[in-house]
């Protein structure tokens, strides 16, 4: 079995390709190689010895790895009816895929990378299974472990050729990237679309999460709209982003676009202060790939003080008012 890792831009790339070998151990391919739609400074990434190659987009071609003089030419006509990037990254698989006779795309799932795995799927006659935490084997066989009903039960479904799997890993790998794949060249398809609207839209708040080096997340502790919104100005004067646990979001005390968790999003920031939350498997799947975990909470056995790296016994909204207290006298040189 042949599978390919397709993994997109983000400011976490070796994470991101860590959760993606995770699952692919369990898969047993043959061959497996790892795909970036667009990435750039990859000339030394290292990857797992497992991955035979690397397929990246014409930013790498100066890579120190690069395979001498292999860049694949794109096939004039090859892709026709290309718009947006997601658009762009789906013919450019879909290239990849039909070029190397791959089985099965494995990609994370994310704004970008989901839309276009979804794209890619019908483009080669591909099923998609989104969901996917875990691999797991059934008689041999490897199955997609997806969550449902608030992480309460677990969904299998087996894996086989012909899938395109969109994940969103419950773990990441950690163990040793000690290798050096050859990098090979193939340019994005340069074709005008006759049918897409071109738009230029602001950076999504959600995009902002994903990103930041400091979360500050709210939960149905902080006990309505107020203290979710000081919230965000903390974490605007501090640099970081702020966001909602979804019992919180549901609650209208904040935007679903800002939830994190398994049914929002997974952020891995350097550090994550998460006010009001007790600390639901669905919740920690977002935030556990953060650095350092800070928990405030008035319940002294909440679930989240077995998981977090520090603990604070408060009432939120006190703790979130104590806070501006503290930068209030920072910002008079009084800290």
């Amino acid at each position: 079995m042949k599978l390919a890792l397709a993994a997109f831009p983000s400011a976490h790339l070796e994470k991101s390709i860590r959760r993606l070998w995770g699952l692919a151990l369990g898969l047993n391919a043959d061959k497996c190689s790892l795909w970036l739609p667009s990435a750039s400074d990859v000339g030394n990434l290292r990857v797992p010895s497992g991955i035979s190659h690397i397929w990246a987009g014409p930013e790498t071609a100066s890579a120190a790895n690069c395979e001498a003089g292999f860049v694949a030419n794109c096939e004039a006509g090859f892709a026709t009816n290309c718009g947006g990037f997601a658009i762009k990254c789906a013919i450019w698989m879909e290239h990849l895929a039909k070029m190397e006779g791959v089985d099965i795309v494995l990609a994370e799932s994310g704004a970008a990378s989901s839309e276009s795995a979804i794209r890619l799927s019908y483009r080669l006659g591909f099923s998609a299974v989104s969901g996917l935490v875990d691999v797991s084997l059934f008689n041999g066989m490897p199955c997609a472990k997806m969550r449902a009903a608030s992480s309460h039960l677990d969904l299998f479904r087996p894996i086989e050729k012909n899938q395109v799997l969109i994940a969103r890993p419950s773990k990441i790998y950690s163990g040793n990237f000690d290798s050096f794949a050859p990098i090979r060249i193939l340019p994005m398809p340069d074709v005008e679309a006759d049918f897409i609207e071109e738009r230029i839209l602001p950076r999504s708040k959600a995009s902002s999460l994903e990103d930041a080096q400091l979360l500050l997340v709210g939960g149905r502790g902080i006990k309505g709209p107020a203290a979710f919104k000081r919230l965000q100005e903390i974490a605007g004067k501090l640099g970081g982003a702020a966001g909602l646990t979804r019992a919180a979001a549901i609650n209208g005390w904040g935007p679903m676009e800002l939830v994190v968790g398994q049914s929002g999003i997974a952020a891995s920031p350097k550090a994550c202060v998460v006010f009001g939350a007790s600390g639901a498997a669905a919740f920690m799947a977002g935030v556990e790939d953060s650095e350092r975990l800070i928990a405030v909470n008035n319940d002294p056995d909440a679930p989240i003080f077995s998981k977090s790296d520090y603990g604070i016994i408060a009432d939120a909204p006190s703790a979130i008012e104590r806070l501006e207290e503290i930068l209030s006298d920072a910002d008079k040189g009084c800290g």
